[in-house]
């Protein structure tokens, strides 16, 4: 997922600085403060939390075909880039392990096992097409 563009500007009323600059860190699309920004759409979620999961449920039943296609995409791209949520689930199938119980270095490590063994494959289908 993309970052936001963002810029810095003119403190906010809350005085959020970011870092040292004494400017305040804004999203170019609507000039909001980030900070300010996080803290509406956290408050916002808790005092919606069963409205908007309705909301959200009924989407996906509704919207059925599009929403199975989004969770293929994006597990795809999780599977191209190997990205941390793809190991944990890999760990987590392959050696019966909780989401808690995988650590940084397991994913690194098994990270590189998959990359190697990517390499092996494309190597030996090259080999077998020479």
């Amino acid at each position: 997922m993309k970052k936001p563009a963002t810029y810095l500007g003119n403190p906010c009323k809350r005085k959020h600085f970011y870092k040292d600059t004494r400017k305040t860190l804004r999203l170019k699309t609507s000039k909001y403060c980030i900070e300010c920004q996080r803290d509406w759409t956290s408050t916002y979620y808790k005092e919606n939390k069963t409205k908007l999961i309705k909301r959200s449920s009924d989407w996906r039943k509704n919207n059925r075909k599009k929403y199975i296609e989004s969770v293929r995409k994006l597990e795809a791209s999780q599977r191209k880039n190997l990205e941390d949520t793809y190991i944990k689930k890999l760990l987590m199938k392959n050696l019966n392990l909780k989401y808690n119980e995988i650590t940084s270095e397991m994913i690194t490590s098994h990270r590189s096992y998959i990359e190697i063994m990517r390499k092996h494959k494309e190597v030996k289908l090259l080999s077998k097409n020479i």
